[in-house]
């Protein structure tokens, strides 16, 4: 597979480099990708947003127009300690987060969930339009990824359950690290029921 970066909006130059191979590794050497029934692709372009941290909380990935033109479009918080591409250590300059390689893999197995697994059965179209629905699907599926990420996690399941304690319960959010659900219409039925209970 040939990964190119392009840097959208915000790269430091003096960092390119180095985010460029985070990037490329990140997504050639991702572990989803040694499955048997992911469709690796020949050739992908990761378009790169770094965002300021106040407009973006969180990491995240569009794949949307994969299926057009082979692109995905990674966005990261420019400097946060927790989140962000960069981030201040013990009062140094700027530094590339050491937590960016698990952040890159998480975001990446949304990609090959959604365009690289047949059998994980994302639909663009039954995509939730209710956000909190939405946000229950969401917090569900990436505590899927990141149990079968394992030491490569960006997250615990202690995390994912306290963050998502006030809208999933957090036996359901266990159930998801485990790979109780393992496609997208599992996750839909589990966050469709969890929401149902809120009510």
């Amino acid at each position: 597979m040939k990964v190119d970066v392009v840097f959208a909006a915000g790269g430091r130059v003096d960092f390119c480099t180095e985010i460029h191979g985070l990037i490329t590794q990140g997504l050639i050497n991702h572990p989803f990708l040694a499955c048997p029934r992911i469709a690796v692709p020949c050739y992908v372009l990761v378009k790169l947003n770094i965002v300021e941290a106040h407009l973006l909380s969180a990491p995240n990935i569009d794949h949307n127009s994969f299926l057009r033109d082979r692109s995905i479009t990674l966005s990261f918080p420019k400097v946060s300690d927790d989140d962000g591409l960069y981030t201040h250590l013990s009062g140094n300059p700027i530094s590339i987060n050491p937590r960016a390689k698990k952040l890159i893999a998480h975001e990446m197995a949304h990609f090959v969930d959604a365009r690289l697994d047949q059998s994980f059965g994302y639909n663009d179209a039954a995509r939730p339009s209710d956000p909190a629905l939405r946000s229950i699907v969401y917090h569900l599926w990436d505590s899927y990824i990141d149990g079968r990420l394992g030491p490569l996690a960006p997250y615990n399941l202690q995390c994912r359950q306290h963050w998502a304690a006030s809208r999933v319960p957090s036996l359901l959010v266990e159930r998801a690290w485990n790979a109780a659900f393992t496609t997208y219409r599992d996750l839909l039925q589990a966050a469709n029921d969890a929401s149902r209970r809120q009510n």
